[in-house]
């Protein structure tokens, strides 16, 4: 399937949004300007999705959540300085359709995003495959009409 501008085909797992058939929209929440940096360029250019916004900040990610309307956020699973299941619960409020994939430092911290209800989870420590990787999975989840987070 090609872009509506002809140019080239998208690759990423997210490129295209089913819903729009534009490119799936991502905000980036991580208080490290360095991660959001590379992740902006990985998603950007390896895997054309369109980053909206960049957060550092639970006030910031909230408020940009409601204005930017992104399908999925990269959470810093300690934005607010510490595990924060909250978090997901208030992004949950605002838009119950979005999709969550939380990165840590912290790899023991993934049971705990998980069963708070994130969609996903990458450790800051793995390579850039495994963040591809598991955007591949909930890609295949969201084909198969699997819903984003556990409100």
């Amino acid at each position: 399937h090609q872009p509506v501008n002809g140019s080239r085909k998208k690759k990423g797992p997210f490129a295209e949004n089913q819903r729009h058939g534009e490119s799936m929209r991502v905000l980036l929440a991580d208080k490290d300007t360095r991660i959001c940096a590379a992740l902006n360029l990985l998603l950007k250019s390896d895997l054309e999705l369109d980053v909206v916004g960049e957060s550092m900040d639970v006030g910031s990610l909230l408020r940009k959540t409601k204005s930017l309307a992104p399908d999925l956020i990269l959470l810093d699973w300690e934005l607010s300085g510490k595990p924060d299941a909250s978090v997901l619960q208030q992004l949950c409020q605002i838009s119950p359709a979005i999709w969550v994939v939380a990165l840590s430092g912290n790899p023991e911290s993934r049971r705990e995003a998980l069963n708070a209800g994130a969609n996903g989870f990458v450790s800051k420590d793995d390579s850039a495959n495994s963040l591809v990787n598991t955007l591949q999975r909930l890609f295949e989840l969201q084909e198969r009409g699997s819903k984003p987070i556990s409100c």
